[in-house]
């Protein structure tokens, strides 16, 4: 349906200072622009550190970076995770060995 509300809006952010067109539905809009100044901070970091002029080059390191941070932030939660289930069997054997201690 055209125009409904959750329809997808042409959304512009900056970056680098260049303008991009992002197809982007309304609800995620606010997201958006939050990534776009991250990524924005991301590649001018990137650039002011590595003096990297092309702005492909910087795109892909700062990419690069982007997805190194991801897998760690994925690996440290698959870590948790199994430390909390770990956490939750023993507290299970637990409460099933008193339980079993009362009958």
């Amino acid at each position: 349906m055209i125009g409904s509300e959750n329809s997808p809006n042409r959304v512009t952010v900056t970056i680098m200072d260049r303008k991009f067109e992002v197809v982007c539905p309304p609800e995620q809009i606010k997201e958006l622009h939050e990534a776009a100044r991250h990524l924005d901070q991301l590649m001018r970091q990137t650039r002011d550190a590595s003096n990297l002029v092309g702005i492909d080059r910087i795109a892909v390191i700062s990419a690069l970076n982007l997805s190194h941070q991801l897998i760690d932030i994925k690996r440290n939660n698959n870590d948790a995770i199994h430390d909390m289930s770990d956490r939750i069997n023993k507290l299970q054997e637990r409460v099933e060995q008193t339980l079993s201690d009362e009958l």
